[in-house]
């Protein structure tokens, strides 16, 4: 074969390998869960804890039910050492939709929000939105988010209503 038909055949192979290529590379690359759902990372930072005693409780609610309180009825739950004014919790494979988001920093380690007078928080507490509510505690749909991309970031604010 001569030096031309080799070098066309070889620019001509070039191409098509390229092109092949670009045509399988999808063009936003996207999770998806176990049931074939879109789904997404949820990176929560939250940030404002007082001291570095204890843990910080992190729930993941996809329904009011039981929202902000009860942790036994979210969808994905954490908790974390406090080790600076700063926690990162990252949530894998979150299917899209809305959410809430409820925090608090369990100081004494008992595993549970302790509560001044059975109703006032005593520990740090926060909400997706960070959402502040003088009287009560605050709602889904005040909290809620929604995660619509591959990769979503929130930054919770942790409060103290009483300054122990």
């Amino acid at each position: 074969m001569s030096a031309i038909k080799t070098s066309a055949i070889r620019h001509m192979l070039t191409a098509i390998l390229l092109s092949a290529l670009f045509i399988a590379l999808p063009a936003k690359t996207e999770t998806t869960g176990n049931s074939g759902e879109l789904s997404a990372t949820l990176t929560i930072t939250m940030k404002g804890f007082r001291n570095t005693k204890g843990r910080v409780f992190i729930a993941l609610f996809d329904k009011q039910n039981g929202f902000p309180n009860d942790r036994d009825k979210s969808c994905r739950k954490a908790k974390e050492d406090i080790d600076a004014d700063s926690v990162v919790v990252v949530f894998e494979n979150v299917p899209y939709g809305s959410y809430a988001i409820s925090v608090y920093h369990d100081e004494n380690n008992n595993g549970k929000l302790d509560k001044r007078w059975g109703v006032i928080p005593s520990e740090g507490i926060g909400s997706s939105n960070n959402v502040r509510q003088q009287k009560k505690a605050p709602s889904f749909d005040d909290a809620r988010f929604s995660v619509t991309d591959s990769t979503v970031a929130l930054e919770i604010k942790i409060t103290y209503i009483f300054d122990d």
